[in-house]
């Protein structure tokens, strides 16, 4: 909406960084969450917003002083550890986390088999935690930056690591939340055709399967982030109506009952 939302590596009440939220006009700026060796501290990257929390991570503090994974209420409330780094499980956790449905992904730095960082997912109210991958140096290590994550598989970036000059890599990874043992979705359920685009605000959506599946939806949200409308996808052709909402770029996001994103895209009304 009007809100911005950020931390600082340092500083506030401990000196340990801060969790912030200032109005869009520079107004209203309001210290969220002071955060401290115990609970995490030294933020790196940026918060994933989903819904009213916050999601971001630490590079050291928590029980291990390894960094952890943490969410709060966008307005300061309810600051929760999700996940304490231990080596073991990763080590000073580097930059953002990417969300689909309500799973999270992220990277460590260190940690993991071969000490050379890891790549990880988590849900959103920190059960499942998966090591989906561990560097072993001849295939990178230290990965850095965001992951990107597109039909169900992860990319992304190591400082170090690689044949032959350790100069770092390129990879992909499996996301393993992928269901492939359900019966009631088709693999060959990859995309989601809308059309017409642009339109009035009628128009279809159609999924590249002959049915739907069991519990899916399609979420519409407004170019400020604010979602204008859902519903469930009940067929192959789904006739959607958005003739009060008012023109412009809307983003859709079609998501199975469990949280796995099917699809996702825009289109013009």
């Amino acid at each position: 909406g009007s809100k911005l939302y950020g931390m600082t590596q340092v500083g506030g009440s401990n000196s340990k960084g801060l969790i912030f939220s200032i109005d869009t006009d520079g107004s209203g700026f309001i210290d969220l969450h002071d955060f401290t060796t115990a609970t995490g501290s030294n933020t790196q990257g940026s918060l994933t917003l989903s819904g009213n929390k916050l999601f971001g991570m630490t590079e050291v503090g928590g029980s291990s002083s390894d960094g952890v994974i943490f969410s709060i209420d966008t307005n300061g409330n309810g600051y929760k550890v999700l996940l304490n780094f231990n080596g073991t499980n990763g080590k000073n956790p580097y930059r953002d986390l990417t969300l689909s449905g309500q799973k999270l992904y992220g990277t460590t730095y260190y940690g993991g088999i071969y000490t050379g960082g890891l790549v990880f997912s988590i849900d959103t109210d920190g059960n499942n935690y998966t090591d989906l991958h561990d560097f072993d140096a001849t295939h990178g290590a230290n990965p850095q930056g965001t992951l990107t994550l597109v039909n169900h598989k992860l990319y992304g970036m190591t400082n170090k690591g690689g044949i032959p000059n350790s100069y770092g890599v390129i990879f992909g990874c499996n996301d393993t939340s992928v269901i492939t043992s359900n019966s009631t979705l088709s693999l060959t359920l990859t995309s989601v055709i809308l059309y017409p685009n642009p339109n009035h605000g009628q128009f279809t959506v159609k999924l590249g399967s002959d049915r739907g599946i069991e519990g899916s939806r399609i979420d519409i949200y407004n170019i400020l982030g604010e979602k204008v409308y859902t519903t469930e996808l009940s067929s192959a052709n789904n006739q959607i109506n958005l003739n009060n909402k008012p023109n412009g770029l809307y983003l859709y996001r079609a998501i199975t009952e469990t949280g796995t994103l099917i699809s996702s895209g825009e289109f013009i009304i």
